[in-house]
């Protein structure tokens, strides 16, 4: 399997495709979120699409390092691994809130840059939620991870699953993303990583790459982030990805894949 190292840490990457690097991070619980629901292996058509699993998340190996700069150092890292001068930057929630750090400070470094469903603090929520979540995860037994987020204080992000559009394969493809993490290891990063609630304005105003800031109608807790987040960059695009909410890539796919198929060619957002 392969792996890069940044320090101590060993993190896990998948590589699929040829064409243009795309560098892509996943969002909280979720390692494997663009291969399993399938984006990496259509953009993989025309890019080289290369996702990593998170600090703590899935099959990357580090006990520490859980907060935003480190991990977005990490993105640097690979890169350098990967011998790649340049390269576009896709990031999905926690994932997004990890490559806006990154582009804060090494925007020359990117072709582009698109986030989706993600605020640009690390804490976007009050820090009793975050420890309340925490406690839960660690206790959770990693086969049950997902049906006991559903029915905790973090079940807003899974109610638009039940729409008719939703693949039925959708649950079955989280709860098995969601298993792959370790619940003690996973509780102790969401107690480190979200923890600042500045926005980091002027550092968003810094980044100078085309961006696009992409957002599913009914994500409740992240359309208005997303879109103050698309004010604060200069020059960035705002696109809202209708009738989906916070999984976009698993409630609707197709959408996902367009909007950023669209972008990372230049073309015009439908």
């Amino acid at each position: 399997m392969p792996y890069f190292c940044n320090g101590d840490a060993e993190i896990f990457f998948e590589d699929v495709g040829a064409g243009p690097l795309v560098i892509a991070a996943h969002g909280m619980m979720s390692p494997g979120y663009w291969p399993i629901s399938g984006v990496s292996g259509v953009l993989g058509l025309s890019y080289r699409v290369v996702s990593f699993d998170l600090r703590g998340h899935g099959r990357t190996h580090a006990d520490h390092g859980f907060d935003v700069e480190t991990m977005a150092s990490d993105i640097g890292a690979l890169a350098d691994h990967l011998g790649a001068e340049k390269f576009h930057l896709v990031g999905h929630a926690t994932g997004g809130i990890v490559v806006l750090r990154y582009a804060m400070r090494n925007s020359a470094r990117l072709n582009s840059l698109i986030v989706m469903d993600c605020a640009s603090q690390t804490a976007p929520m009050p820090p009793e939620h975050f420890a309340a979540q925490a406690a839960l995860i660690a206790a959770t037994d990693r086969r049950e991870m997902f049906a006991s987020m559903k029915q905790s204080g973090a079940g807003f992000f899974f109610r638009t699953l039940t729409a008719p559009q939703v693949p039925s394969s959708a649950d079955e493809m989280i709860a098995r993303m969601f298993a792959g993490n370790d619940p003690a290891t996973l509780g102790k990063f969401m107690m480190s990583f979200f923890a600042d609630p500045d926005p980091k304005n002027e550092l968003l105003q810094a980044i100078t790459c085309p961006t696009l800031c992409a957002v599913g109608e009914l994500d409740e807790a992240f359309v208005e982030p997303v879109r103050q987040i698309a004010e604060a960059i200069p020059g960035a695009r705002y696109q809202v990805l209708e009738g989906v909410g916070h999984m976009t890539a698993f409630e609707n796919p197709f959408s996902t894949i367009d909007a950023i198929d669209a972008f990372l060619r230049g073309g015009e957002i439908e």
